[in-house]
This record gives C-alpha cells, structure tokens and sequence, in this order.
C-alpha cells in the first residue's frame, strides 16, 4: 500500500488535533487534581481532642476538624500545641460528613476569625473562606 500525499497530510493533521486536545485537556485534569476539594477556614481553637480540634469563626459558628497522619502543621508544634484561643487558618476536606484538617497554620491575632472573603498568597482562586458548618 502507497501512502500518498494526501494520506500523509490527513493523518499530520489527525496528530495536531490530538496534540492540542491533551494540551488544552491537561490543565484541567491537574486543576481538580490539585484543587482535592480543598477549603480554607479561619478562627480561634476552642477545644480539642486526641484526633480532632474545633475553632470558632468570625461569624461565631463553631467547626470541628479531624485529624489524621496527614495532617500538616506549620508553626505550630501540632495538635498537642494547640491552645484554646489561638488563631489559626486550617486548609480542609469533606469526607464521611464531616472535616479533616490538611494543613494547621498558626496565624497572627489580628488574622483571627478573618472570614471576611478575601484570600492570601496561599488560597486557591474561588476560595470563598466559607464552609458548612457542621
């Protein structure tokens, strides 16, 4: 079988579609790849647990947090180093109807309860700095 000229260039063009599908494709798989659902919320710790720890937002609702092996801490000597009223922004996920804490970051008193919508260097875009509150 000959491959003739219009054969070949049929099938460049098939692999140049191709190309830019995945090109434009692969963005989006990595976003929500990414993105894992992640929420980000701030407040102050009102108590805590040997798994879990609950913090109060600005708006006064209370959230609780699981923890897991997971679970980052950052300036913060982890759960045991929480303290009733310190201020901390805690990144989380829904799972099993509830939230578990990715990642505890120690904020500055004057960032405490600061869930007034706007977003940090660290938020993800469409962070809303809200969350249900169960």
């Amino acid at each position: 079988m000959t491959v003739t000229p219009m054969r070949r260039a049929g099938a460049a063009l098939a692999a140049v579609v191709i190309a830019l599908l995945l090109a434009t494709l692969a963005p989006s798989v990595a976003g929500a790849k990414a993105d894992d659902g992640l929420r980000s919320f701030h407040g102050r710790v009102v108590s805590t647990s040997s798994d879990a720890f609950k913090i109060r937002r600005g708006d006064g609702t209370k959230m609780r947090f699981a923890v897991t092996g997971a679970t980052r801490f950052e300036r913060i000597g982890g759960l045991a180093a929480l303290r009733r009223g310190m201020a901390i922004e805690v990144k989380g996920v829904r799972a099993d109807g509830g939230w578990v804490a990715r990642k505890v970051e120690r904020e500055d008193d004057d960032d405490a309860g600061d869930d007034h919508g706007g977003h940090g260097d660290d938020d993800p875009p469409g962070d809303d700095h809200g969350g249900d509150d169960d």
